[in-house]
């Protein structure tokens, strides 16, 4: 699959209802795979990341691996298909921290990621 197919899909799986966490991680996976790529022009994106970084740290501390089959450079154009991806992603974790089956310890998390991912989606350029 190609990246910006992916990151598209990605964001779609986002949008459902529900709770998966392993769309969020997916999602964090992805930005990280552009991160390198964008951060040679920007430095947003670099500030972008240590924010990812420490939400993908903060849930998943002892989490297994994420495989993306994912060929191909990033592409230029999916600066703003990746964007909206984290756009995206803050409010998944806004909808995640008020889900009814979340606990309360897990629903604060979520929602100090909800802020830490919106920092970071205005962090990129």
């Amino acid at each position: 699959m190609k990246y910006l197919t992916a990151v598209q899909q990605s964001t779609e799986l986002l949008r459902r209802p529900g709770v998966d966490d392993l769309a969020d991680q997916v999602a964090i996976e992805l930005f990280l795979r552009a991160w390198p790529r964008f951060a040679t022009s920007d430095s947003g994106w670099d500030l972008a990341a240590v924010d990812l970084l420490s939400v993908r740290d903060t849930l998943y501390p002892g989490r297994l691996p994420i495989v993306l089959a994912v060929g191909g450079a990033v592409p230029d154009a999916a600066r703003s298909a990746v964007r909206q991806l984290v756009l995206e992603l803050a409010e998944w974790y806004e909808r995640a921290a008020r889900a009814e089956h979340v606990d309360h310890t897990r629903g604060r998390q979520y929602a100090a990621a909800a802020r830490g991912v919106l920092r970071a989606a205005e962090a990129i350029p």
